[in-house]
């Protein structure tokens, strides 16, 4: 099955593996403003009782009694992910093999070995496209950045520093973020967003120094705040903090030789369709400019650029991005562990 099997008139069914709450804002709402290209036929849980309550809550076709099942089903073109972290790579790995495109939360994988038994899956499924969840990379605020750094008409790139910090309810009790073997943690979370970020503002992943650490003293032994740092072989050097507990932020700040680029709170069209804008201060001029973009909502915008790949009406955007996010991630929070070891045995 190829998105040129299906093209154009095709209303594409979407089962969904997983019944979490992000359904609301990533499918439901995306699909009532999206003209009927694509619906939900059924939805997958753990818990039938709560997958029956979605289809009477929502309208949907089928709860099925297992995610075997909804796999099964030749009707669904698209099969969406939703589960805990360590569960993504398991999945997907089934869904590729049943022969469905596939769109996985973030993160895709947790490891580079996951990482390298999907590419395996992929290939040996060559029909079969994959999606990671990222919904911020669907927004053109990125690709209108990157445009203005292209063309250098502030100078060069010279750092990148990013905060996002999420406030959780409860302090996510009894959620997979808060088990360090789920891949719970803010860095696992929140750092894709980041790396995602360096990818589309023309940095790329190819690093010649990082460091990372955190106290890993959250629920768990999770990173309830992470910190990081990645040097360029271009001389940019680019931060991150991500965090469960520092108050609310999502701010990317870029500095230019004659400019300052700012971000701010570029995680607010999550929610629903909310105005995003980069706001620039002109060194040499002392102007200070908005660019501002209208309301959207990521998850709309995410699930119609996929829709589109499947129509054959854009080109499918490379995994291999993906892959690499994954593999530096892994890197990063591995530095960061064993940083963390170090420290404690020095205190022993």
């Amino acid at each position: 099955m190829t998105g040129g099997d299906r093209r154009n008139n095709r209303i594409w069914q979407i089962g969904s593996i997983g019944c979490s709450p992000l359904l609301e804002r990533s499918l439901f709402m995306p699909l009532s403003k999206l003209g009927g290209i694509g619906r939900i036929r059924g939805v997958a849980s753990r818990n039938v009782e709560k997958a029956v309550d979605y289809t009477l809550r929502y309208g949907i076709d089928i709860a099925y009694p297992s995610y075997e099942a909804l796999l099964a089903d030749e009707e669904i073109d698209l099969v969406y992910i939703a589960l805990s972290n360590e569960l993504h790579a398991q999945w997907a790995l089934k869904a590729i093999r049943a022969g469905k495109h596939v769109l996985v939360e973030k993160p895709l994988c947790l490891t580079a070995a996951e990482c390298a038994a999907v590419r395996q899956a992929m290939r040996e499924h060559p029909r079969v496209l994959v999606f990671e969840a990222l919904m911020v990379e669907h927004h053109p605020w990125q690709a209108a950045l990157a445009a203005i750094i292209d063309s250098g008409s502030y100078g060069k790139l010279k750092s990148v520093h990013t905060q996002i910090h999420i406030v959780p309810k409860n302090n996510y009790t009894g959620n997979y973020r808060s088990e360090r073997l789920r891949g719970g943690g803010s860095f696992y979370d929140l750092g894709c967003y980041w790396l995602q970020f360096l990818q589309a503002i023309g940095c790329g992943l190819t690093v010649e120094a990082m460091n990372a650490q955190s106290d890993f003293a959250g629920p768990d032994g999770c990173d309830w705040t992470f910190r990081a740092q990645l040097g360029f072989g271009s001389g940019v050097n680019a931060t991150v903090t991500t965090s469960f507990e520092l108050p609310y932020k999502s701010d990317h700040v870029l500095e230019l030789e004659h400019a300052r680029i700012h971000v701010r709170d570029f995680f607010r069209a999550n929610v629903g369709e909310f105005p995003i804008s980069l706001r620039i201060e002109d060194d040499v001029t002392g102007e200070k400019q908005r660019v501002p973009f209208p309301p959207q909502h990521y998850y709309t915008s995410q699930l119609h650029s996929i829709l589109q790949v499947l129509n054959e009406e854009r080109p499918y955007p490379p995994i291999e991005a993906v892959y690499e996010r994954i593999q530096l991630a892994e890197q990063l929070y591995q530095l960061a562990v064993n940083k963390r070891k170090g420290e404690m045995n020095c205190q022993s």
